[in-house]
């Protein structure tokens, strides 16, 4: 950019630099003339000539000059100083000049480089310049400047959409699956209408029960609870019953002794979920609430949060259903995460929708369906077989 700039603009370009010793001379041009400019100011004197020179370099190496523009320019200032300096003096001035500015460009670079680190997803060069406490014209020139060397260079970071000074952070990390050292066996669930006779539960896995209003979703989550928790720690987070007392009456229609629910960790929770997974438990969400229509596209990001925290335990998180809808609410999307995906009908009908590890290669459980009956709102009763 400045190849073409000869050395009498850039010294001109300095007399109008925002924070220099000559912002005097240029707010009051009035008083300029080439009297007062060479005889009557006091810069350039003997007693201040190498602080004045050392400034005039700084500024012109932080406004982006080449070397050689600098060294041209000091010689010529420096020759018509009331004190002349030697060539060999005034390369000294600017190659201290230059170490000073490019120190200080580098620990903003370190400091932009660290924010960067500490972000994920997309982020604005004003939220770095807030955070970093930037709001001079030539430290947002630097910062602009910088992002760009660790966009082209460092490959951190790349542009994000058509608005100017908006970034994304790229994902270094790398999660590697590993085929060697896993353990193949099937997680030990059981689950109601023997499920688990049809289709293989993983680690990690989640399984969807989708269910319209009053069909059974909780009864089946809370036999899951119950048929597993001797074996398993129980993590179960209801977003109805925040009652104990409306708990405690669920938990008695199953006519057993209340003691032998300890193992299970009942929690309330309306929101943030994932905050509250156990990752080696097995998890259950009774319900996860869609809110209001808008909100129910938020639906498989929030169902795919809650699985990222999983490791070695699962998830079955009940969700709402519309009756006249295949999925639940959130749409086809609620099925991405999945590994088995049910949905249950108010006349006692469930239905495999997804089932990703077949128990038996000769059976293929997608499609699936079972009629049942619900008694005292907790004990399952089939009728009849998995049908086609």
């Amino acid at each position: 950019m400045t190849e073409d700039i000869p050395a009498a603009n850039a010294i001109s370009y300095s007399f109008n630099k925002d924070n220099t010793l000559y912002k005097e001379l240029v707010d009051k041009p009035e008083t300029i003339s080439l009297q007062t400019s060479t005889v009557s100011t006091n810069v350039y004197t003997e007693k201040t000539r190498d602080h004045d020179l050392f400034h005039l370099a700084h500024i012109l190496f932080k406004a982006g000059y080449e070397e050689k523009y600098l060294i041209k320019t000091l010689e010529i200032v420096a020759m018509n100083c009331s004190a002349p300096l030697s060539f060999e003096d005034a390369q000294k001035i600017i190659f201290e000049a230059i170490e000073r500015a490019s120190l200080k460009t580098r620990n903003l670079a370190d400091d932009v480089r660290d924010v960067i680190l500490s972000t994920s997803g997309v982020f604005l060069s004003t939220d770095i310049a807030k955070c970093l406490h930037l709001s001079t014209r030539e430290d947002l020139k630097n910062l602009s400047i910088i992002l760009k060397r660790i966009n082209t260079k460092e490959h951190l970071i790349e542009k994000y959409g058509n608005k100017n000074g908006t970034w994304r952070v790229v994902d270094t990390e790398e999660e590697i699956i590993d085929i060697f050292n896993v353990d193949l066996r099937p997680f030990g669930i059981r689950m109601p209408l023997k499920i688990q006779e049809y289709v293989n539960i993983h680690k990690g896995n989640v399984i969807i029960i989708a269910g319209e209003s009053n069909a059974g979703k909780t009864s089946f989550c809370l036999n899951v609870a119950r048929m597993n928790r001797e074996n398993y720690f129980v993590n179960y987070l209801s977003s109805e019953m925040q009652s104990g007392a409306e708990l405690r009456i669920r938990l008695n229609e199953f006519e057993e002794d209340i003691n032998l629910w300890k193992p299970v960790k009942f929690q309330f929770r309306t929101d943030n979920f994932p905050d509250k997974i156990a990752p080696d438990a097995i998890n259950i969400i009774d319900y996860l609430d869609e809110g209001n229509d808008a909100d129910a596209t938020r639906m498989p990001a929030r169902i795919r949060d809650i699985a990222n925290k999983l490791k070695d335990g699962i998830a079955i998180i009940a969700i709402q259903k519309d009756p006249n809808k295949p999925y639940g609410f959130g749409g086809a999307g609620t099925m991405n995460r999945s590994r088995l995906y049910l949905t249950v009908t108010r006349q006692g009908v469930m239905t495999v929708v997804k089932a990703k590890m077949w128990k038996n290669k000769n059976i293929n459980p997608n499609g699936m369906f079972c009629n049942y009956k619900l008694v005292a709102g907790c004990k399952y009763f089939m009728e009849g077989d998995w049908k086609c």
